[in-house]
């Protein structure tokens, strides 16, 4: 299990630096920007559900064809 860590350990980064972050991560390691996306996304609900256990969604999945 990853090491809890809190929001003083996660640097401030200004736009521009952030921008270079991006850049990184698509040219020198090759991670395409959707796959960062999803990789937030799949954190962020995941922390969301931590914070609040026991709570369920007022809306439901659905089944998209």
């Amino acid at each position: 299990m990853p090491k809890a860590f809190s929001v003083s350990d996660v640097p401030d980064l200004t736009t521009e630096q952030m921008v270079e972050v991006d850049r990184a991560m698509i040219e020198d390691y090759r991670i395409e920007l959707i796959q960062m996306m999803e990789n937030a996304g799949r954190n962020l609900a995941h922390l969301a559900r931590t914070r609040l256990p026991g709570r369920r969604p007022r809306w439901r999945w659905r089944q998209w064809r």
